[in-house]
This record gives C-alpha cells, sequence and structure tokens, in this order.
C-alpha cells in the first residue's frame, strides 16, 4: 500500500519572514525555505518556486521535505485511504495557485511586550513608517502576479510581524490585494495606530482584526505592554467596529505565569471584549518562554489547563465564541512543548 505527505501549506501557501521566504508557518519547524538574503526580486520568485515543486515531488514519493519531519501540519496519508482529500492529489499532480499569504518579514514595532523575543533583543520602539531591515515585499508579491500564480478567488492575506502601522509598504500592500479581489485580509495589530487602510480595506473585501490585549485592565497592560496605551487601544477597536463595513473582530489574550494567569484577569478580558463588541475571542500562552530551549521539553503549566477550560466555559456563556490555535491545542493535548 503506496503512502504519501501532504501539506496544504507547501501546497498553496506563502510565508515571508524576516529571516527567510517559505511556504511553511509552523513556529517550531522551518520548512524548506531560502535566505532573505538572496538577491533580487526576480531571483527570490524563481527560487521560491523551485523548492516549493521539489518538497511537492518529494511528499509524492513519501519522502519528508527538509525540516517538516515532526511536523503537525505534514499529515500521511495512504493513496486508497477515504481520509485523502481528492484536492490533495490534484494540486500534488499540478502547479497549485497560491490562496494563502502569511506576511512577517519585518520587525519594527510601536510597542514593547514582554513576551516579544524580537523586542527583548532590541528593545526598540519606532512611531514612524519604516522599510523593512531585511527585503521590499511589493515587487516580489507584484511578481507572483504577473506570473499569474495567486489564487484570485480565494486568496486569504495575514499581516503579522512587528506593528503593521509601522511598515512603510503597508498601504502599497493592502492595495495590490485588494485590486485584485482578495477574499480575505487578516490584520494581527496591537491596536496602537488606528489605520485608515483597514477601513478602506472592509469596503471591498471581508477583513480581519486580531489584537493580543492580554490583559483587561489598565494596570495589567502596562505591565505587560510597558506603554500606557490601554485607552488608545480600546477606543480605536471601537472605531474599527463603527467604521469597517465588512468585519470579524477577534481580542487575544497571551497566558503569562505571575503576570495575568488567573481567572480574574481573563474575566476583565471578556469584558473588555464585549464592551469592544468582539466576534471572538483567543486564549494561547507565551510561546517564547516555549522556545527558549528547542530540543528539551517544556510542559503546559498545570494551572494553565483550568484556566482554558473556565476560558471557554466562559466565553460561550458571554456568546463571545472563544477559540483556540489549532497549534496550541496541539501542545495542549501533548503536555509539552520542544
Amino acid at each position: 500500500m503506496k503512502k504519501i505527505y501532504n501539506c496544504d501549506f507547501l501546497n498553496t501557501s506563502l510565508h515571508f519572514l524576516s529571516n527567510n521566504l517559505r511556504f511553511c508557518c509552523a513556529p517550531a519547524h522551518d520548512g524548506p525555505n531560502i535566505d532573505s538574503r538572496y538577491p533580487g526580486a526576480k531571483n527570490i520568485f524563481t527560487a521560491l518556486m523551485k523548492i516549493r515543486q521539489q518538497a511537492v515531488n518529494e511528499m509524492k514519493e513519501h519522502i519528508a521535505p527538509k525540516k517538516c519531519e515532526g511536523c503537525i501540519y505534514l499529515k500521511e496519508y495512504d493513496l486508497d485511504s477515504p481520509l485523502l482529500c481528492v484536492d490533495n492529489i490534484e494540486r500534488q499532480d499540478s502547479e497549485p495557485l497560491i490562496s494563502n499569504i502569511i506576511i512577517n518579514h519585518f520587525q519594527q514595532c510601536d510597542c514593547y511586550c514582554i513576551y516579544c523575543p524580537i523586542q527583548m533583543t532590541t528593545k526598540m520602539i519606532v512611531t514612524e513608517p519604516q522599510k523593512s531591515d531585511y527585503y521590499d515585499l511589493y515587487p516580489i508579491i507584484k511578481q507572483f502576479y504577473k506570473e499569474k500564480l495567486i489564487d484570485k478567488e480565494n486568496l486569504k492575506v495575514e499581516f503579522q510581524g512587528g506593528s503593521i502601522g509601522v511598515l512603510k509598504e503597508f498601504a502599497d500592500l493592502v492595495n495590490i490585494f485588494v485590486e485584485n479581489g482578495v477574499k480575505e485580509i487578516k490584520f494581527f495589530t496591537n491596536g496602537i495606530k488606528f489605520m485608515p487602510e483597514i477601513v478602506e480595506a472592509s469596503e471591498k473585501t471581508k477583513v480581519v482584526i486580531i489584537t493580543s490585549i492580554d490583559a483587561g485592565t489598565r494596570e495589567t497592560f502596562k505591565r505587560i505592554k510597558i506603554l500606557d496605551k490601554f485607552d488608545i487601544v480600546v477606543e480605536n477597536l471601537r472605531q474599527y467596529r463603527a467604521k469597517c463595513k465588512n468585519i470579524e473582530m477577534y481580542t487575544k489574550f497571551v497566558l503569562m505565569e505571575k503576570i495575568n494567569d488567573s481567572k480574574e484577569e481573563l474575566n476583565n478580558f471578556l469584558k473588555l471584549s464585549q464592551l469592544v463588541d468582539a466576534d471572538k475571542v483567543q486564549l494561547d500562552f507565551d510561546y517564547n518562554k516555549f522556545m527558549n530551549s528547542k530540543g528539551v521539553r517544556n510542559y503546559v503549566p498545570e494551572h494553565f489547563y483550568e484556566l482554558f477550560e473556565y476560558f471557554k466555559e466562559q466565553g460561550n456563556l458571554l456568546n463571545l465564541n472563544p477559540f483556540i490555535w489549532e497549534y496550541t491545542q496541539q501542545v495542549l493535548d501533548k503536555g509539552y512543548f520542544e
């Protein structure tokens, strides 16, 4: 019985990071990638296409692509299994179009979250728009559209990275996606800077705003973010809700030991989420702490399990649609991160 591997990210995604460009977005795996110092947008485009084709060919031969071993998103199938989606086979038999793009190629930020590995290193806050320290993304995206390798009808985009409010090419990137009929754009934002580009995009496509507030009170917010911007963030979220035409809004809470890991803090956060009329609430934990020692099992604190259950229970009671990221749930199920 022949077996194959499949990964939807390797098939149809692009992930632009500061240090490399790749198709993988799993936090513990790099996947096949190219160094961000690779010269020229045309060369980057060609190199990306080459490594994707190699990865697809390896998966068809039941070979785990380089740096993908052990990743939860790399699925193994028997060719005659009813669990094997026909679409997956078709994607591997042709050059699939890109339907998912994650933008994470810059590190500048106007906030200082104490769990952010970048800010722990640079300790720098910027407020004016700046270019990425690594490469310009707009020419690369433009090349993908020119080569007709973007699935215009189904494309979903995520802006992650530092603070999208201080990325100089942010408006150009939003515009090229909107002008080409993007299906959905997710904006991960700390909420400190109000961005009219998001409001304008919502006139033509669905926008999703994900804001990691991590607190329900000004005091806890200041302790985690260092900056005293709690009231500004709350007001900006209320403005997005009022002004955006087609919007889904998530508020997020990152659990940190001995800082916000209590039912009281979660209750305050959930009340705040009601205040800003959030559609969903998300609970996660500080991955930076877990990732500091790769290859070593870092166990999930025991009381986190009670807090996750409490979060889901209270979130449902308040009709806030509590959400746990798939990768986080996998870590919780295992009990450790390594």
